[in-house]
């Protein structure tokens, strides 16, 4: 499980994860580190500590609970993407939460599978605007929406998979 929900993790970042993961467990006073100390050491490692203390109103929690929940359904409901593994909306570094998926190290990926990519991308700016209207939608999906946009240039100019067939562009090309 850990290996599939810590993809292009550099052996240094394993490190400080695993020593942290065994700072979790001695804290709560455990003789071994298990499977949760893992989780929340990666947490951290990948986004910072968990802001318990950051004071937020009943409408971000909510707004963010939709947010992430958007992910979450993309993902459960889309043919050919990772498989869930957490979802959460305590705040960590500039996220208000995050849903985990599991993916695989490898660098070959289906058209399909980048396609439900971009979809789980978006879910969350999807969400936020079925519930809230387009007036409303927040900054919150800003970095969902630069991973969308990505995956989808990376589509059709690196990997030929657009509608323009066998055609690749050099990142100096013109959009």
């Amino acid at each position: 499980i850990m290996a599939a929900a810590t993809p292009g993790m550099s052996g240094a970042m394993l490190e400080a994860m695993v020593n942290q993961a065994a700072l979790v467990a001695a804290n709560r006073g455990a003789n071994a580190v298990e499977l949760e100390d893992l989780e929340e050491a990666r947490d951290k490692v990948w986004m910072g500590p968990a802001l318990r203390s950051r004071k937020r109103t009943e409408e971000e929690l909510w707004l963010t609970a939709y947010h992430e929940g958007g992910h979450t359904l993309t993902g459960l409901l889309t043919d050919h993407a990772s498989e869930l593994h957490k979802v959460t909306i305590l705040a960590r570094g500039q996220a208000g939460g995050v849903t985990f998926f599991l993916d695989d190290d490898s660098n070959m990926m289906t058209r399909q599978r980048i396609l439900a990519q971009i979809d789980v991308a978006m879910g969350g700016r999807v969400a936020e605007e079925m519930i809230y209207g387009r007036d409303r939608i927040t900054t919150g999906a800003g970095e969902d929406m630069q991973n969308a946009t990505e995956y989808a240039r990376r589509y059709g100019k690196a990997f030929s998979m657009g509608e323009l067939g066998l055609s690749t562009y050099a990142e100096s090309d013109p959009e």
